[in-house]
């Protein structure tokens, strides 16, 4: 073989393995794009592609926070208010933290409103999640948002 075809070869070589680069990258976005689908169906979703209470978002949550994963969601209490909320199971703590607050709770933070850590060892009874939140003044999104809780400690403490 002449040293031209070599040379030719080498650059069809390159070329391909571009293409396959390209592809493996593309494969990879449509991947991520279909795990993203896959987990937002798993969750209770509304016309309006809100996450609303039901089994499948408590579990589905509970299932990430077991494998050591924070979750975000973007959730409505279906009576037009949405909240953008993070759920964390556990944190490195360090110093000494005031209202009872220990590394190994459920941290529930609605972003730019307030958030908590409770404990994972029961329901909470009465409007202890909404006074925790500043919740107590909204009837409809306070239960709403205690229904959320209380179901994702109730998943927790069936998948421990």
């Amino acid at each position: 073989m002449a040293k031209e075809q070599i040379i030719e070869l080498l650059n069809k070589v390159k070329v391909l393995k571009s293409k396959a680069k390209k592809c493996y990258a593309y494969d990879r976005k449509i991947q991520d794009l279909l795990d993203y689908i896959k987990e937002m169906w798993i969750m209770n979703v509304d016309e309006y592609g809100e996450i609303i209470n039901g089994e499948d978002t408590y579990f589905a949550i509970a299932k990430h926070l077991i494998k050591g994963e924070s979750v975000g969601i973007g959730w409505t209490d279906e009576n037009s208010t949405h909240f953008d909320i993070i759920f964390t199971l556990g944190i490195k703590k360090y110093g000494l933290f005031q209202r009872g607050i220990k590394a190994n709770d459920l941290f529930v933070n609605i972003i730019g409103w307030s958030s908590y850590g409770f404990r994972t060892d029961g329901i909470k009874l009465g409007g202890y999640i909404q006074e925790k939140l500043r919740l107590s003044g909204y009837d409809i999104t306070g239960e709403k948002v205690k229904e959320l809780v209380n179901g994702v400690i109730e998943c927790l403490k069936k998948e421990k």
